[in-house]
């Protein structure tokens, strides 16, 4: 009996349908931005509130450009991206925000806001980490990201083929999809005129 409570109690406290409101800030496109608590539904909406009291709004792409949520010295970021043109935006988590963006698809935790296809991610209480299948990359000047999908090597390559130190730490394994903020954070120090 107590074995199967066990399993219960763990199965509901990682299931994937567990969401939370967290703390968080909410920027919207004309530069204004409001403090509150969030979340994001399945669709890519952002459910907000001023106040745990309130029934939330939902937002979309329409008028809102990010959301921050903000845990114990931590922050993540997602914004809504278009992939490519004539297409709707997205939510995406942000990795890197300098001069070159990197951004990853992002899968629900029970800790963290929420869900994404075409990734995996280690369910870890003390620790959640997000492992994505899906990275983009975009430069400030570029109006699409550029999807590091497929062979990250080689569209690595191609995307930084103006930068020898990269070309060079992708072919000796320094650089590989698991470090691909070090590699953005080396091309916006070295790299980048």
């Amino acid at each position: 009996m107590r074995i199967t409570l066990l399993f219960l109690l763990v199965l509901f406290s990682n299931s994937p349908m567990t969401s939370q409101i967290a703390d968080a800030e909410l920027f919207f496109k004309d530069g204004t931005s409001l403090k509150g608590f969030g979340m994001i539904d399945k669709k890519d909406n952002i459910k907000f509130r001023l106040s745990l009291e309130d029934e939330p709004n939902v937002w979309t792409s329409l008028m809102v450009k990010k959301i921050i949520f903000y845990g114990f010295e931590t922050q993540e970021e997602f914004q809504y991206v278009v992939l490519k043109p004539d297409t709707e935006a997205i939510l995406l988590k942000v990795l890197v925000d300098e001069e070159i963006k990197l951004f990853a698809d992002w899968e629900r935790t029970p800790q963290y806001p929420f869900k994404k296809q075409h990734q995996t991610f280690l369910k870890n209480a003390s620790k959640p980490e997000i492992v994505s299948t899906k990275l983009y990359i975009q430069k400030v000047t570029e109006d699409f990201p550029f999807p590091l999908t497929g062979n990250f090597k080689r569209k690595a390559k191609d995307y930084f083929s103006d930068c020898v130190g990269i070309i060079k730490k992708l072919n000796s394994g320094e650089f590989r999809k698991s470090t691909a903020t070090d590699m953005v954070y080396y091309y916006s120090d070295i790299c980048m005129d």
